[in-house]
Formats: C-alpha cells, sequence, structure tokens
C-alpha cells in the first residue's frame, strides 16, 4: 500500500509531507526548510500506478471542497475500490462517510487528547471503524480493546522493526514507516 499526504493548493490536490508556509514558497517539516517547487498531483500519481497498488490517503485540508476533489480523482481512475482515506479533520470524515458510505475511512489521533476523543466517539450510533494512530499512542491493551470492538488499525511513523514487529503482534493491521528496508523485512 501507497501512503501520500494529499493537500488542497490553488485548486488542485498535490502530494507532500511538508507544511507551507502562508504566502510564500517555503515548506517546512521538523528537520528541515525549503522551496516549494513542483508537486506530483493526486491525479499523476493515479494514473502511473497499476490498480492492483492499494493506496492510503491522509487528506490534510479541511475544506469539504478537497475531500469532494479526492472523490473526483477516485472516481475518474476507478480507484475508490483500491483507496483508504484517512484525515485528522473529522467532519471531513463524516462528510466522506454520508456521500460514500462503503468508504472505509481512518480517524488520525497524533496526541493523548485525540485518542480520548476518538474512544468517545467508538459509543456513538456511527462510531468509527478505523484508526491511524501516533504508534507511541498504542499499547497492547488498548490495541486489543480496538480489535474486540472491529476497529482496524494502523500505526505511524514507525522507524524501528522491533517496534513495528511489536505493534503487528499485538494486532494493528497496518505500518506507515519511510523505510522500506523495515517494510521489506516485515514482509519476509
Amino acid at each position: 500500500m501507497v501512503e501520500a499526504d494529499v493537500w488542497q493548493h490553488r485548486g488542485r490536490l498535490i502530494l507532500r509531507h511538508d507544511h507551507k508556509l502562508p504566502l510564500l514558497p517555503i515548506l517546512v517539516d521538523q528537520w528541515h526548510v525549503r522551496l516549494d517547487r513542483t508537486h506530483l498531483t493526486l491525479d499523476e500519481l493515479l494514473g502511473i500506478l497499476d490498480q492492483r497498488v492499494r493506496l492510503f490517503l491522509d487528506i490534510k485540508s479541511a475544506e469539504w471542497s478537497a475531500a469532494q476533489a479526492v472523490l473526483e480523482a477516485l472516481s475518474r481512475h476507478r480507484a475508490e475500490a483500491s483507496t483508504e482515506l484517512c484525515s485528522k479533520h473529522w467532519g471531513v470524515l463524516a462528510a466522506l462517510r454520508e456521500a460514500r458510505p462503503g468508504l472505509t475511512l481512518f480517524h488520525s489521533v497524533s496526541n493523548r487528547w485525540r485518542l480520548r476523543a476518538f474512544l468517545r466517539l467508538l459509543d456513538g450510533p456511527t462510531g468509527p471503524v478505523a484508526l491511524s494512530a501516533r504508534h507511541s499512542l498504542l499499547d497492547e491493551g488498548l490495541v486489543g480493546r480496538l480489535k474486540e470492538r472491529g476497529v482496524r488499525t494502523y500505526a505511524w511513523i514507525v522507524r524501528r522493526r522491533r517496534r513495528a514487529q511489536e505493534l503487528l503482534r499485538w494486532g494493528v493491521q497496518g505500518i506507515t514507516s519511510d523505510d522500506f528496508d523495515l517494510l521489506a523485512a516485515l514482509r519476509s
């Protein structure tokens, strides 16, 4: 599965991890600052991927128009069935659930406060069925409880093989990593 962060920028869906500074062509991340150059668009990615490749798209824009544009791109490329969507903007996920009830939608959780909010949602009438969480928030007991409730759980961003193996042993269904050697080792 390929994971990509999707941002809506000037009417286009671009793929990038870094945050853009307002009004300046500069991208920032935890470890670096760099110029904002050309980016691969979602349509370009969908055009080059084989239909057998599954996608995990993290919608970073909070506007419904971004989510709607993602749905349109997936439809154009007949990729809805092979794509899972994620967002930290839970209102966007609620709108996506209404628009396409069959999609698997992951609530992105990056801190303990958001994790508590996610766990409260589980008791609602249309509780979430999937979680994408910072790996350090997960422990064996929590993963077990989520699994009992039928919640698919992915962990990000995992860079150590021992931690990845531990998470998988607990029942996490997906690992997000930028270490391709780690991911290859997990497959064997």
